[in-house]
This record gives C-alpha cells, sequence and structure tokens, in this order.
C-alpha cells in the first residue's frame, strides 16, 4: 500500500533508522510505544524504494 499513512519520505536531521514495517499504522503504534517508554522523539517516514514504513529515532 504506497502510503498509506501519508508519511514525509526522508527523515529529519538527527536521526537515525531503528527498524521497517510493512503497514505504517504498526510503524506509528510502535513509535507512539517507544516515546512513551524510552522519552525522546520516534517517528515514522514513508520508504518509496520498498514500499516499507521505517521507524526512526530523533535526537
Amino acid at each position: 500500500m504506497a502510503n498509506a499513512c501519508g508519511l514525509p519520505t526522508s527523515a529529519r536531521p538527527n536521526s537515525y533508522y531503528i527498524e521497517s514495517f510493512w503497514d505504517c499504522n504498526d510503524c506509528k503504534e510502535q513509535a507512539s510505544y517507544d516515546q512513551r517508554t524510552f522519552g525522546g522523539t520516534f517517528y515514522c517516514t514513508y520508504n518509496p524504494s520498498n514500499g516499507l514504513t521505517d521507524e526512526h529515532r530523533q535526537y
């Protein structure tokens, strides 16, 4: 499903990749959980080259 969540296609500065998800909603749920659990900023982007959604952490 091509960018069903309308996510940005590039990561923010000072971010690193965590993992990829097939379903963008799974990524959003995981990023929300990680943000509540670990603090900081977790977010998702859509990767058009492979159709996956990537979770990132920004510092």
